[in-house]
């Protein structure tokens, strides 16, 4: 009864003899809980006319979460207040990190802010070690559903370093189920920005209907009324992280495709999913990001082939490695260039802040 067919009496050979039309009768109350334009899209797969909602931006792999930590323990103090770079960090980023854009290793730093791996220190950044072992240790898939649910909560100034951990929690188990539904579709499925919109919204108006569908009495006080109320909104704010100002459907959308779980299709105004919610070693993903960690991984197995040392103590990583071993191969190092494949050095300095912060020989 929401929508019906109904006849195109203007209709030609290139036009519908029948088309879908929505209820009128109810056409008002839809409009209150979402844009008709959002629940009934157009076709989307002509030409591409309108600009992604953000730049496109590279898959967070291990090497770039690795060459970022070591950046900042040797440059903790290259943002400004308002979390732009300096001019000088900028033209540092700018040589070693080419290729990746700026805007993107911003909003990766106020991500990771928001995931507390960073202590504020002034206008310096330490790293917290223990998260970012606890962060390390996680599957892929789950530090890419942090990293997407963080950097919503980044989208607020108001929630900037300030998002509760259970809240990131339940924003992050959001985030899996949603790539559970991608990952259906197949390693050739193309989805439009629409498509994700729909998707979050259903799935957030889900989350509030299991919340506050329970069944009331026909018969209650108006206080007792008011307190059920008050007690049903902060269990829908609960069930969608206690954030919903910024872990919006936009936003979340805006996540994806700056950090490349969507990669836009040339010429079309589509998005695939990246290959990466396919691969072999990252389909065992809880539903619980919280509770997940990776088993014991054999390093002299892991490092084998990928690692390569020369008499300049220049270190070059030829292909990916999980980031504990990445982490922990890294502390004494200061990044060179993060690409294709990453070059470190080892230095004295970057030593000398390992033994420091605890690393011991």
């Amino acid at each position: 009864l929401i929508i019906y067919r109904k006849k195109n009496h203007d209709g030609t050979d290139e036009t519908p003899a029948f088309y879908f039309d929505i209820n009128p009768l109810l056409r008002e109350d839809l409009e209150k809980r979402a844009p008709l334009s959002l629940l009934f899209s157009s076709y989307e797969g002509e030409e591409n006319t309108e600009p992604p909602p953000v730049n496109p931006g590279p898959l967070v792999s291990a090497h770039i979460l690795a060459s970022w930590f070591a950046f900042i323990a040797e440059y903790p103090d290259c943002c400004r207040t308002d979390g732009s770079f300096k001019k000088k960090a900028a033209e540092m980023l700018e040589e070693r990190f080419a290729g990746i854009p700026l805007d993107f290793l911003s909003a990766l730093h106020k991500t990771l802010v928001n995931l507390s791996l960073f202590k504020q220190n002034g206008f310096s950044a330490e790293p917290d070690k223990a998260k970012r072992r606890s962060f390390a240790e996680l599957p892929p898939l789950s530090r890419y559903a942090y990293i997407c649910a963080a950097f919503c909560a980044a989208c607020n100034a108001a929630f900037c370093g300030l998002v509760r951990r259970d809240g990131l929690q339940k924003n992050a188990s959001f985030v899996l189920d949603i790539f559970a539904i991608l990952k259906k579709g197949g390693a050739s499925f193309c989805v439009s920005p629409s498509y994700i919109l729909r998707l979050i919204f259903l799935l957030q108006e889900q989350k509030r209907y299991c919340v506050s569908g329970e069944k009331i009495a026909a018969k209650e006080g108006r206080l007792r009324r008011l307190f059920r109320e008050n007690a049903v909104h902060n269990a829908e704010s609960e069930a969608l992280g206690g954030t919903e100002e910024s872990f919006n459907a936009e936003n979340l959308l805006s996540a994806f495709i700056r950090f490349g779980i969507l990669v836009p299709v040339s010429g079309k105004n589509l998005y695939a999913v990246n290959s990466v919610l396919f691969s072999d070693t990252h389909t065992a993903v809880s539903s619980r990001p919280e509770n997940t960690s990776i088993e014991k991984i054999d390093q002299t197995t892991e490092s084998k082939n990928a690692i390569s040392i020369d008499a300049g103590f220049s270190v070059t990583f030829l292909r990916e490695i999980p980031l504990p071993l990445f982490l922990d191969v890294t502390a004494c190092m200061e990044i060179e260039f993060c690409g294709t494949v990453s070059r470190f050095r080892i230095t004295r300095s970057a030593c000398l802040r390992a033994f420091e912060s605890g690393v011991s020989p």
